[in-house]
């Protein structure tokens, strides 16, 4: 079968003089968008011998092959490296994302933090940021903490309701009323949950 000869360009040939011992063949191949054996035709050609893949070359294929789709505190967890490390790499071989890619990497990165900050919240602990994860702290605070009496607490809601069994807390009552907080008996909350029809 006829194969196409590839032509290479003098930008072509200098990357591969440039990053043939830092990166695999693999990569290599992938970046200039040809084939294995035409890269190593090349490489026999150009007289470049490449030395035996060491764990810095596969580290740094690893943050390429990362880097379009994580954050640098990401790609550092996944890698086992620190931030410092992958911003070397980022910047030796001149990686660049799409402006979509970023902003999706933001995007996703926010909501972590916000959801990391919100279970700050829920156990009484301060916000590692300045991010405002709820509308009333005090209130989503007394409300995780009367679920954790046995209080039933719905997602959204500010009634609250409890069985006849349940120790109630007047005090924590009295001040979840101060901010906004109802408080209802569970056959309230089970009455309204059962369809007309299964009354029929």
């Amino acid at each position: 079968m006829y194969r196409q000869s590839i032509i290479w360009t003098a930008a072509m040939v200098d990357y591969l003089k440039d990053h043939y011992k830092a990166m695999s063949n693999a990569s290599l191949a992938e970046h200039l968008g040809i084939s294995l054996s035409c890269l190593r035709k090349k490489l026999h050609e150009l007289g470049l011998h490449k030395c035996p893949v060491t764990k810095a070359m596969t580290v740094a294929d690893r943050i390429r092959r990362l880097y379009c789709s994580h954050s640098h505190s990401e790609i550092a967890r996944l890698t086992g490296i620190s931030t410092r490390t992958v911003s070397r790499i980022v910047k030796k071989y001149h990686l660049v994302r799409t402006a979509d890619d970023a902003r999706q990497i933001r995007s996703r990165s926010r909501r972590s933090i916000i959801k990391r900050e919100k279970a700050r919240v829920l156990f009484g602990l301060p916000q590692k940021t300045n991010i405002k994860v709820v509308g009333n702290k005090k209130r989503v605070v007394l409300k995780s903490i009367l679920k954790s009496f046995g209080y039933l607490v719905i997602p959204g809601h500010n009634t609250l309701y409890y069985n006849e069994e349940l120790k109630r807390r007047p005090i924590r009552e009295s001040n979840g009323q101060k901010m906004g907080l109802t408080f209802q008996p569970m056959s309230v909350y089970l009455s309204a949950s059962v369809p007309c029809s299964s009354f029929t």
